[in-house]
């Protein structure tokens, strides 16, 4: 079995290998469709295309004349595409290619846009749209894209109206520093190339999606998967210190997400959050009546606050560890951030999520009482945190009414179970029990009695009370209310009744009809199979009487205090006092636990 997978491996490889030369053959017949043009050549073709500029089908790279739109920005350089004019122009790229060769960007500058269409675009180049402005009603798109680099927007004059990125794949990273009024991101994916990535600062952390600092009255992530085996220095989605008017998030699958200093203003709308690295929050503001966003998407200690120690680099604090725990400045910082959810949970009246964010935090609480006890030795913090403790198993720390029954019904099944090995008064079942009942059968089987003689002696007893009784009450009709009368008559029949139901039942079981020597031995094989399976039927129903007298016991000595004389003698009965004690305090915690949430919901 270990070397099937390595055995379908082998037999999957061949075909693997023909699905990866398929793709590369479409990819190189795509490249052969496209017409190779230089940079000159694309800019002359934008400068003679009026208001509608029109690229379609076209590889674009890089020649020796093309340096003259090289600009120097002294740290880095630009080949920069500057506007033909200054009125409004649109420009439609569809199915280009860009490859310009090393790490220049290329740059349009100071465009006007009427209208931008890009198609199919596939980049090795990073692109970056500077100080450009949107002047018609209809938005920016970029639709089934590969950025094989950077994708920029930025600009601090001009605003972007809207801004719309459909089935596109970023492979390096998509900054936006401009103002944008409306910006949609739906199906896309964020790969990323540790190789690129691992070439950069490493005492600086980089965002496969930045938008910090940037001013978006309304932004729209859906369906966007980020990759989440990422370099240290990389994380997902940045909007640290962004101001948003209206944010919603949706099916989003990342790493990481980046709310420090963040503000919206509006509304905040989240759910289907797949997040698992980090959630920072430090300073994250959000309106509190107009946020739904439930804590499934944040639990499991996802949040964390950013810290950096002197460098670029966002190292995430989490109090996890006990030395974690002990830095109280931040404890304290990220403590403030769960109370702001939690109270808006409250504000909002979703009791899940409030629960659920409580929890956490009374979570976190708990760690900390155990490190000050470690810390300072005192024993109150160590009573407190037990205390905790046992308030999170038994109610969840008086949240949860339900969780506190179920511990109380594995009390008093526990305790049961303990009481079925022991002596009860109740049912009478201990080992002198079994040895009468044991020499009743021998008796049956060395005599010649039946089982109605042996089972039914103590009947004639009660067959002559009850008839006396009712010839007794026969003869004195008289002097009896009718009322008494007609009470007897039910009483009577019900013993009648019992008493044959009995003397059939044993009729039926009788399968000897004499003692054991003085059957054939044929007999003697089927009365053994016989025998054994009414054993098995008998001791099943013992353990079955057993157990539910067990079950009630254990149930009253847990509910009841000062039960009175209990049925369980010597050591079982101070094990009894000890579940009653047990009991005492487990129903305390649920009654405090049930009113607890009726109040809140009042």
């Amino acid at each position: 079995m270990k070397a099937f997978p390595l055995f379908l491996w082998l037999l999957m490889f061949p075909l693997t290998l023909v699905f990866a030369q398929m793709d590369e053959e479409e990819e190189v017949e795509d490249q052969a469709m496209r017409t190779n043009i230089s940079l000159t050549e694309m800019v002359s073709m934008i400068r003679s295309g009026g208001d509608e500029i029109f690229l379609q089908d076209l590889l674009i790279t890089l020649s020796k004349d093309d340096d003259r739109f090289l600009v120097d920005k002294i740290f880095f350089k630009v080949y920069e595409i500057p506007a033909p004019s200054d009125k409004p122009l649109s420009l439609y790229l569809y199915n280009c290619s860009i490859d310009l060769g090393g790490s220049n960007a290329i740059s349009f500058r100071n465009w006007n846009f009427n209208r931008l269409n890009i198609i199919g675009l596939q980049t090795r180049t990073p692109v970056t749209f500077d100080e450009c402005s949107q002047t018609g009603a209809y938005p920016i798109r970029f639709e089934n894209c590969i950025f094989n680099h950077t994708l920029r927007f930025s600009g601090e004059d001009n605003r972007l109206k809207q801004l719309r990125i459909e089935k596109c794949t970023f492979v390096n990273q998509l900054i936006i520093n401009q103002k944008i009024t409306e910006f949609r991101l739906i199906n896309s994916y964020f790969a990323a190339d540790s190789n690129w990535f691992s070439n950069l600062d490493q005492e600086q952390t980089f965002y496969q999606l930045d938008l910090h600092n940037t001013h978006i009255e309304s932004l729209e992530l859906f369906r966007v998967e980020f990759d989440r085996q990422l370099p240290e220095n990389l994380y997902s989605i940045n909007l640290g210190g962004a101001v948003i008017g209206k944010l919603f998030l949706q099916f989003i699958r990342a790493h990481t997400l980046n709310f420090t200093d963040a503000s919206i203003e509006k509304s905040f709308l989240a759910d289907s959050l797949d997040i698992c690295g980090y959630v920072a929050v430090q300073n994250f503001d959000f309106p509190a009546e107009n946020t739904n966003l439930p804590w499934h998407n944040f639990s499991n200690e996802k949040l964390c606050v950013f810290i950096s120690e002197g460098t670029d680099k966002h190292l995430p604090y989490q109090p996890k560890s006990t030395e974690a725990v002990s830095r109280t400045l931040f404890f304290n910082e990220l403590m403030a951030c769960y109370k702001k959810f939690n109270d808006m949970y409250e504000t909002r009246g979703d009791k899940i999520s409030a629960n659920a964010c409580y929890i956490e935090i009374k979570d976190l609480q708990t760690r900390q009482q155990k490190q000050l006890y470690e810390t300072t030795g005192e024993i109150n913090y160590l009573i407190v945190y037990y205390l905790n403790r046992i308030a999170k198993h038994l109610s969840d720390y008086a949240t949860n009414p339900a969780r506190s029954i179920f511990v109380i019904q594995w009390i008093i099944l526990l305790f049961a179970l303990f009481y079925m090995f022991t002596f009860s008064e109740w049912d009478g079942i201990n080992f002198r029990y079994f040895l009468r009942q044991y020499e009743i059968l021998t008796e049956y089987f060395m005599s010649d009695k039946s089982l109605r003689e042996l089972y039914c002696h103590n009947q004639e007893e009660q067959s002559e009370q009850f008839e006396s009784l009712r010839s007794a009450n026969h003869s004195r009709r008289a002097s009896l209310p009718a009322a008494i009368r007609f009470m007897g008559a039910p009483l009577y029949g019900a013993w009648k009744f019992r008493h044959r139901l009995t003397l059939w039942i044993y009729d039926k079981l009788e399968f000897l009809h004499g003692s054991w020597l003085q059957i054939p031995a044929r007999r003697k094989v089927t009365a053994s199979i016989g025998i054994g399976f009414l054993l098995v039927l008998y001791f099943v129903f013992v353990v079955l009487v057993k157990f539910i007298n067990s079950y009630i016991l254990s149930m009253n000595l847990l509910v009841s205090l000062g039960f009175g004389k209990t049925p369980e003698q010597i050591i079982p009965l101070y094990i009894s006092i000890i579940q009653g004690v047990v009991g005492w305090f487990v129903l305390t915690f649920f009654s405090i636990t049930l009113l607890s949430q009726m109040v809140q919901n009042f």
